[in-house]
Order: structure tokens, then sequence, then C-alpha cells
């Protein structure tokens, strides 16, 4: 599975539409369809100033209208967290994998994890956790259930 990840500067293109997003008074949801690896780590530590700057901007955001997310593939680290924030959190399919961290940093620390795609699964999270609320055959089904 692949996915992209946030760099600094799509961190500041994201920090933009929050802003375009926070001056509309409609209170029109929010939609925030996620296929993330994380953070680029290439780009160094200051990657995380931009990410945590986003954190508190979508804490205030899912107060002022609904906002509802989407996990598609994979949503790992930062795209893990952003998709945490939704009132409704769907996943695309039972497969999709969910985690603060992918399998290269569990095997670093924690060795061989041949288990990691069953724990980051989007069955697994919704069976038995409360982060997917809700999982969908496939991707098009799944914006769907969001736009209805």
């Amino acid at each position: 599975m692949r996915a992209g990840t946030f760099s600094i500067e799509n961190l500041k293109y994201f920090h933009e539409f929050l802003n375009f997003i926070e001056s509309d008074s409609t209170r029109k949801p929010f939609i925030f369809i996620i296929s993330s690896g994380g953070v680029r780590l290439t780009q160094s530590r200051t990657m995380f100033n931009s990410v945590w700057g986003i954190l508190p901007r979508l804490f205030t955001l899912k107060k002022q209208r609904p906002f509802f997310t989407l996990a598609h593939k994979i949503c790992l680290g930062a795209g893990a967290l952003f998709f945490g924030q939704g009132h409704f959190r769907i996943a695309s399919h039972r497969e999709a994998l969910i985690n603060l961290t992918g399998p290269g940093v569990i095997n670093s620390f924690f060795g061989e994890e041949k288990n990691f795609s069953t724990y980051a699964s989007a069955g697994h999270q919704f069976e038995r956790h409360l982060l997917v609320q809700e999982v969908s055959p496939n991707l098009a089904l799944g914006i769907q259930r969001l736009i209805q």
C-alpha cells in the first residue's frame, strides 16, 4: 500500500486551507479524506512544528462544524492523529492501516512484528476500539456515506 507524506510545504498549504475554512461562518461539514504515511522525516525535526500547529486548529474546527474523516489505504503518524479528530470516522476498507507509527519503527524497537497489519487494521480498530466507527467495503461507498 502506498500513500503520501506530510512535508513542511504541504502542511503550510493545510494551514492556509484551515484559514479559509475558519473564515467561513456557514458551519458546513468538513470532510477530510486521508491516505498518509505520516510526516516526511527526511525534512528534519522542524516537521513537527507544523504538525503540532495543525492539531489545535482541528480541535477548534470540530467545535465550529461537523468534522468527518475517512482513512484510505494507510493512515500513519500525524495522519492518524488528524483522522482521530473527526466526529465520525470511517475507514475505506477493513485492511486500511491506522496507527501512530509504521512497521519499520515497530521492528526497530520491538523486533520483527508479524502482526502489525492485524493490529493496525481498520477492521481490528473497529471491532476492539472506538477509533474507527464504520468500515466501508470500498473508497467510493465510504465517500458516499460521508456526503449523505
